[in-house]
């Protein structure tokens, strides 16, 4: 005879069979899309390495930034855009294939670098800063 308070356990156990069957029909469908890992070297026009752009699978938060040398390393939905970007510079967007390396090289984009201010714990437009400002002017 069962005792009342053993028969949640045995309901408990009669919905493993049904979780289980429900994770086999889902894992494969989860997991179906073609995923491409993507490496490669990010340059300036002068064919130097570019350290810290930031690279970034279009509309995710799936990203990195570029090593030392330029480098990356990404795995992306096939068919995803990738998205290059750094201050001073013009974004890029490169469109994955299957293709495994992507090389891009970053054109110079310095019509708004003028309104960019850099402050103790990151960067802000000029517009948009507040109290107490000190200006270093650059000269070439």
């Amino acid at each position: 005879m069962i005792k009342t308070h053993d028969r949640g356990r045995l309901s408990a156990f009669r919905r493993i069979p049904a979780v289980c069957l429900t994770v086999l029909i889902a894992a494969p469908l989860a997991f179906s899309q073609n995923r491409v890992s993507v490496s490669g070297t990010v340059v300036d026009s002068g064919n130097n390495p570019m350290i810290g752009v930031g690279v970034q699978e279009e509309g995710t938060m799936n990203g990195t930034i570029t090593d030392n040398a330029g480098r990356y390393s990404l795995t992306v939905k096939e068919g995803a855009n990738l998205v290059f970007s750094s201050i001073g510079f013009a974004n890029q967007e490169v469109t994955v294939g299957s293709q495994k390396t992507i090389n891009v090289t970053l054109k110079d984009d310095t019509a708004y670098l003028d309104e960019v201010v850099v402050v103790g714990y990151g960067t802000a437009r000029k517009k948009d800063v507040s109290g107490a400002i000190a200006s270093v002017n650059y000269a070439n």
